[in-house]
């Protein structure tokens, strides 16, 4: 379409291009302050720190939201929109779902996009960003969004020209806005030692700097998972001298990878321990040796399967990446000794939307602010007898996750519950959730060997047990070697995220059901 022929314009009156604004807004730097003439800046950023959420995320509940409230987290930055072009103009779009907590919360609206590299108008963009995001925040407060700031996550490229104009345009926006809100930006780790963005830094409210971990769709890199390096970038923060946030990435994802191991599609729905049952995944061996701490695991297709959302041809992989509490809770630990005056608070990205389980939930996050044994699984064991006759008994166990907080993915044998007999042995196992058991028999020496006849031991195998999992085997049928009671020694030995291990320690379990005769007692058929 052809562009209608310009009209004459007084050169007055005509709007003022970037490079041209650059020149003028340098001298009303040195006149009026960095700040802008008249231009009144938020105080400083208070120490807090903030959640992630979109409108996709689980929803939270008031208890959710005090537990927040009781580690720190009092505020939440919510996915609003994405920033797009069309020639010089902005164009907003906000984004396909709301997010509405159940009671009045403080929020900063953050905006995802990229920057225009064109030559344009600042103050006529800083014009239409600011009437946008003023709607944009009249419209969350009837969402019981009380909106404090906007955070501009945008996709900035590390040249000097574009990142001035942005600068130049975040001022202009503040002068706009109608109401005072704090205007926060994104710098991704590998931009800290580049100077280009000081001029960002001076124009923003406040900084959110990427300290640990990678979202879904970035390129690979380790060492943005690197706790080593910390310590220095929060040295780089501390040059820019502005208050700032430490964004923890917290989601996972899985990258699907073609025979030959080429990256494609990037996935959050899924589940570690869901790929691990699946019969036509093999999980494969050995570790990533890489500086990240990070949880990762590969899986490749044995035939044609689906998986996490896509389906898999032989030969095809998944590779999943994601964080773990016990990390996440050690890198808060050396935030909390570092006590940089200037960090403020973490930014957690994100809250999982429903299926999004690779990485961690809020209950995950909330026991990394606590620390100890919340980082752990809590991991319970029960026994029911369900039926006694003829010297026979018929058992069933359940083992419980009592909280949110996985094991280690076992690709040995190292996640098992021990069941030890005396007084009876074992005449037959239906596995239930557990998908393979062995039987043992305890040598002269104290050691057990594999056996299929009259064992006292069975070990019920695991790869993993979710958070607030429950698996429950059986019926297992014991036989006693005499009238008498057989006593039960129960237990376990799993591994846990980032090098750690679980032991249940053997406790006695003698039957519950007292005898009712043989009349009374239940048949169970031996499969």
């Amino acid at each position: 379409m052809m562009r209608p022929q310009a009209e004459e314009v007084d050169e007055e009156a005509r709007p003022v291009g970037r490079r041209r604004w650059r020149a003028l807004l340098g001298t009303a730097l040195v006149a009026c302050g960095w700040i802008g003439c008249g231009v009144e800046r938020l105080p400083e950023r208070s120490e807090g720190s903030a959640l992630w959420v979109t409108g996709a995320s689980l929803p939270l509940s008031n208890d959710d939201y005090a537990q927040l409230g009781g580690v720190g987290i009092g505020e939440l930055f919510v996915a609003s929109g994405e920033l797009s072009w069309s020639g010089e103009t902005p164009i907003l779009t906000p984004a396909s779902e709301d997010f509405a907590p159940p009671r009045q919360m403080t929020a900063t609206l953050a905006v995802g996009g990229t920057w225009s590299a064109a030559d344009f108008d600042p103050q006529v963009a800083a014009r239409q960003l600011a009437l946008t995001l003023e709607r944009w925040r009249l419209a969350a407060e009837d969402r019981r969004l009380l909106t404090v700031g906007v955070h501009f996550d945008l996709d900035l490229p590390n040249d000097r020209d574009v990142l001035q104009s942005f600068a130049e345009c975040l001022t202009a926006v503040r002068e706009q806005l109608n109401h005072p809100l704090a205007l926060s930006v994104r710098v991704p780790s590998s931009s800290l030692a580049d100077s280009a963005w000081r001029s960002i830094a001076e124009a923003a409210d406040f900084l959110v700097v990427s300290i640990y971990g990678q979202r879904p769709g970035e390129e690979d890199d380790p060492a943005d998972w690197d706790l080593t390096a910390v310590a220095e970038r929060l040295d780089a923060m501390d040059v820019l001298g502005r208050p700032y946030l430490t964004e923890i990435v917290t989601l996972g994802a899985a990258t699907l990878l073609s025979s030959q191991g080429v990256p494609g599609d990037t996935v959050t729905v899924g589940d570690v321990q869901g790929l691990a049952w699946n019969q036509d995944l093999e999980i494969r061996h050995g570790m990533t040796l890489d500086r990240g701490a990070r949880q990762v695991y590969g899986f490749v297709a044995k035939a044609r399967t689906s998986a996490a959302l896509r389906v898999l041809e032989g030969g095809e992989r998944l590779r999943v990446v994601a964080t773990s509490t016990p990390i996440v809770a050690e890198l808060l630990e050396e935030l909390r000794e570092e006590a940089r005056p200037l960090h403020r608070g973490s930014l957690f990205y994100r809250l999982p939307a429903g299926g999004e389980e690779f990485g961690l939930s809020l209950s995950q996050i909330l026991n990394a602010h606590h620390g100890g044994a919340s980082i752990l699984p809590d991991l319970d064991l029960d026994v029911d007898v369900v039926s006694r006759g003829g010297g026979r008994w018929a058992l069933t166990l359940t083992l419980r996750n009592r909280n949110e907080e996985p094991t280690e993915l076992s690709v040995l044998d190292a996640n098992w519950v021990q069941v030890q007999l005396q007084g009876a042995f074992v005449n037959w196992v239906r596995p239930g959730h557990f998908p393979r058991y062995q039987t043992f028999k305890t040598g002269s020496d104290g050691k057990l060997y594999v056996t299929l006849r009259h064992a006292d031991t069975f070990r019920l195998y695991v790869p993993m047990v979710k958070g607030a999992d429950e698996l429950v085997a059986g019926p297992v049928e014991i036989r006693g070697w005499s009238d008498g009671k057989p006593a039960l020694l129960v237990g376990g030995a799993f591994i846990t995220p980032y090098g750690g291990s679980l032991e249940l320690p053997p406790k006695s379990w003698p039957p519950v059901v007292e005898d009712a005769g043989e009349d009374a007692a239940k048949a169970v058929d031996a499969p």
